[in-house]
């Protein structure tokens, strides 16, 4: 029901209702600081496509959620969104996240299957975003493959036709340096 949702502009800023399953409204694009906080009833909710930005403490201590799926377009997840939501069990960050908060997902007792861009995998580890018990097989790492980037500045330009080696000009034989520097004789 639109009456439990305070919506300024398109922020949601808070939710009223006592519903179990929640569907936010498709203009909104930013769910505000403790929005949902300490709603104990929730268990499900459908979060629009025109959703960018879930700020700070959003869903804290929802303790029966169960299910979120988050949209394509999601950037940002705030500080301790979701921590104490104790029913939560599994879920799927979108490749559109940019940021994800400190102890987003902490105290999640429950969370035993979680899909994460691999892009996110250091502040995933700076801020502490899942409880330490969270084991690393529970963790699915997708997306743009993680390796160290070289940057720029330092990466050698080789032009295509010296990128290989011909085997006949090498050579084996290492030049005599005795004669060139008599300090090197035995």
């Amino acid at each position: 029901m639109s009456e439990d949702f305070e919506i300024e502009n398109d922020v949601l800023v808070k939710y009223n209702g006592t519903d179990k399953s929640v569907t936010v409204p498709e203009d909104v694009r930013v769910i505000g600081r403790g929005a949902f906080g300490f709603c104990d009833f929730l268990e499900e909710i459908e979060l629009p496509s025109s959703l960018e930005i879930i700020e700070d403490i959003a869903f804290f201590a929802c303790s029966s959620l169960k299910q979120i799926d988050f949209p394509i377009g999601l950037k940002q997840i705030g500080v301790d969104v979701f921590a104490c939501c104790h029913a939560l069990e599994q879920v799927t960050i979108p490749l559109s996240v940019e940021k994800i908060g400190m102890f987003a997902f902490c105290d999640c007792m429950n969370l035993k299957r979680v899909r994460i861009p691999a892009c996110l995998c250091e502040q995933v580890k700076t801020n502490h975003v899942f409880d330490e018990g969270l084991a690393d097989e529970n963790i699915k790492w997708y997306g743009i493959e993680m390796k160290a980037e070289i940057p720029p500045d330092t990466k050698p330009e080789i032009p295509p036709e010296t990128n290989t080696v011909a085997r006949e000009e090498r050579t084996d034989t290492v030049p005599d340096l005795t004669e060139t520097r008599p300090e090197l004789e035995g």
